[in-house]
């Protein structure tokens, strides 16, 4: 599904205030879903292609990424094998699950992505194929993770969510660094599908609120290398 993601960014103390604007806007914003961590581990080429691409406004682009809930170590029992296309001002996103896996300091990429290639391996399905032989030609690069909250419009068009505790962690193919640096930042994003976009002014002016540009993905490589994380 084509969709606009509208996202905001304030530091970190300003949580409290951002979660009562939500529950104070006209359009009635309510719960729908217990709070919860989401972890990613993101991937790229040797060269970083993916990051460039969003640092350079490249209009059609993607980013593959694993998405996990609940602790980041340890067994992960439902990953989700993603990719997220951006063309223009809207996006989409395609998922598959894929096998389980452990992630530890430890942590082997070879050894998963011999497991992934296994599982689809002869698949007659050529949007899989090419789904997957993208992803083996990239590296995992940053894990992040952070706590999510889930709210929708009472008339269930628009829905948001707010981010918070965001750490990154450096990752390569065989070892997941311990350094764990914070963003010290919130993200809140507003998501809609494209068909309501006439509309999303009407909610968007309810908050006193300033759009920005906003990648998890750029924040955690600008963060690590300029800290120096090895």
């Amino acid at each position: 599904m084509v969709r606009y993601e509208l996202k905001y960014a304030f530091p970190e103390e300003s949580l409290a205030a951002v979660q009562q604007a939500v529950r104070d806007h006209p359009a009635h914003f309510g719960e729908i879903f217990h709070k919860r961590q989401i972890n990613n581990i993101y991937f790229d080429t040797s060269d970083l292609r993916n990051y460039w691409a969003n640092i350079n406004g490249v209009g059609n682009r993607e980013k593959y990424r694993i998405r996990w809930y609940g602790e980041t170590f340890g067994p992960v029992a439902s990953p989700v094998l993603e990719i997220k296309r951006k063309f223009g001002l809207v996006g989409d996103k395609k998922s598959k699950k894929m096998p389980a896996f452990e992630l530890g300091h430890d942590f082997s990429w070879f050894k998963v992505a011999q497991v992934i290639q296994n599982q689809f391996a002869g698949t007659d399905n050529p949007e899989s194929a090419i789904f997957i032989n993208n992803l083996l030609v990239q590296y995992p690069t940053i894990i992040n993770h952070y706590q999510r909250q889930y709210f929708m419009t009472r008339d269930k068009k628009f829905r948001l969510t707010i981010d918070s505790d965001i750490k990154y962690q450096k990752i390569t193919s065989n070892y997941v660094s311990a350094d764990c640096l914070p963003e010290r930042r919130i993200i809140v994003e507003i998501k809609f599908d494209q068909s309501h976009a006439p509309e999303a002014g009407i909610v968007t002016n309810g908050f006193d609120w300033r759009l920005t540009r906003n990648s998890k993905y750029v924040n955690g490589v600008n963060l690590l290398l300029h800290q120096g994380v090895t």
